[in-house]
């Protein structure tokens, strides 16, 4: 989920055919963000935190459905969609093997027991 979160935020702001399929990306990225994170936290405090987060970005997502706005977007050839991708993996994978040192939470799914 967070590849694909990361893949939309790149697609916000260079230009991409994905951009077709949906109209503000960045809310999208703070949806799949928010969804990822509650997956492996439930306690009280993910579930405000990331939670509040993805409501306000669902809602958010829901009530611009029927705005007007968003302009249309012309075709980009697939070297630039090859382009997101790899900015979107490679940021991905800089912020997995950074997340323990910078929020202090390590990614992994081996520091938490669970049974």
């Amino acid at each position: 989920l967070m590849f694909v979160a990361f893949l939309l935020l790149a697609v916000e702001f260079l230009p991409s055919n994905i951009r077709r399929f949906t109209n503000r990306p960045i809310l999208w990225t703070v949806v799949l963000w928010s969804a990822a994170h509650l997956l492996v936290q439930g306690d009280l405090g993910a579930m405000t935190l990331f939670g509040g987060f993805g409501l306000l970005a669902l809602s958010e997502t829901i009530l611009r459905r029927g705005r007007a706005g968003c302009w249309p977007v012309q075709a980009v050839s697939w070297i630039s969609e090859v382009h997101i991708i790899a900015v979107a993996g490679v940021v991905f994978i800089v912020l997995f093997y950074l997340h323990a040192s910078l929020f202090g939470v390590s990614p992994s799914m081996m520091s938490r027991s669970y049974f």
